[in-house]
């Protein structure tokens, strides 16, 4: 394994963690696993839009309603805004 490739990996573990972090901090929930769906642990939809800005501060990007309500696991949630961050650069 390269070192990028070791990089790349732990950034993808820390964004897990932090949007982990953000989702029991704003839901008031003790645990979400990195693949499991947010609302199955607890996660109140009532919550979900806390959720929205929040991310979209912490990484400024805009984040549409349908894929946030796509992306239902941290995980699912970083690999968006990852996607979202790579096409800003882009543009």
């Amino acid at each position: 394994m390269s070192s990028t490739q070791v990089m790349e990996g732990n950034a993808l573990f820390d964004g897990i963690l932090d949007v982990t972090e953000r989702i029991c901090r704003i839901g008031d929930i003790p645990d979400v696993g990195p693949d499991q769906v947010m609302y199955e642990a607890g996660f109140s939809s009532i919550d979900a839009l806390d959720l929205l800005v929040d991310l979209e501060d912490a990484y400024r990007v805009s984040i549409s309603d349908e894929d946030f309500m796509q992306a239902q696991t941290p995980r699912a949630l970083y690999t968006l805004i990852s996607r979202l961050r790579k096409e800003q650069r882009r543009s």
